[in-house]
């Protein structure tokens, strides 16, 4: 017995190959009613699988049961054949060749689906990838924006800081000014009282003067009168 996946070839391969041509004939749209003439085998130990339309002889122990009625078709480059008229193949020269040549036909529809399926897997491995660094990235940017928006709040809080301190800066710029005014009224108000005293002090300097030669005046006189009565 020889073994493909999906596909089982010696003492079983009448049902396998019934069930493979109705699978097949569905699936190109074509009913299994039409497949009137077609003789599909029959195995002693499963119930009849009978296509619809179809004469379905017994098989025995021999495996080369042929397929009378059927036409098969040509096979092209394509591995997936065009089945015309009968989905069932009709045997070149035996029933050997023609079971060989639907297992050569579908082992490579089957190779075909698994290389599909390997491009597929690794283009959704590729993608996993490209998801995961993708989200490795946002992580880093949800990062760095969360400490970049940490930072822009420090500093606009040190602004606000540096603001209020502006502000307490100017006020007292501005007290500092109203100061000065104050103290340079102050300042000019005490020199014109130090010009008014130094106005006073030289009059009475001169008064002082005056008042020391008139006692020095009768100081003399007092002398003269003195030596006069000696």
């Amino acid at each position: 017995m020889i073994f493909v996946p999906g596909v089982c070839v010696g003492a079983g391969v009448g049902l396998s190959l019934d069930e493979e041509l109705t699978r097949r004939c569905r699936r190109r749209g074509r009913p299994a009613a039409q497949l009137s003439g077609c003789t599909a085998p029959r195995l002693h130990s499963s119930p009849a699988a009978q296509l619809p339309g179809c004469t379905a002889p017994r098989l025995h122990s021999s495996p080369a049961a042929q397929l009378p009625g059927c036409t098969a078709p040509r096979l092209h480059s394509s591995p997936a054949a065009q089945l015309s008229g009968c989905s069932a193949l009709r045997p070149h020269s035996s029933p050997a060749a023609q079971r060989s040549g639907s297992v050569s036909l579908l082992s490579s529809e089957i190779n075909t689906c698994r290389g599909e399926l390997s491009s597929m897997e690794q283009e959704l491995q590729r993608l996993r990838r490209d998801t995961s660094m993708n989200s490795s990235q946002l992580s880093y940017v949800e990062e760095t924006l969360q400490k970049t928006q940490g930072l822009l709040e420090e500093k606009n809080n040190a602004v606000v800081d540096l603001e209020e301190k502006l502000q307490c800066c100017e006020e007292d710029r501005r007290n500092s000014v109203q100061r000065g005014k104050d103290l340079e009224g102050q300042l000019q108000e005490v020199r014109d009282e130090m010009h008014d005293t130094l106005e006073k002090l030289q009059e009475l300097r001169d008064l002082l003067q005056r008042m020391q030669l008139g006692a020095d005046e009768r100081h003399i006189s007092l002398e003269k009168l003195s030596a006069e009565l000696r």
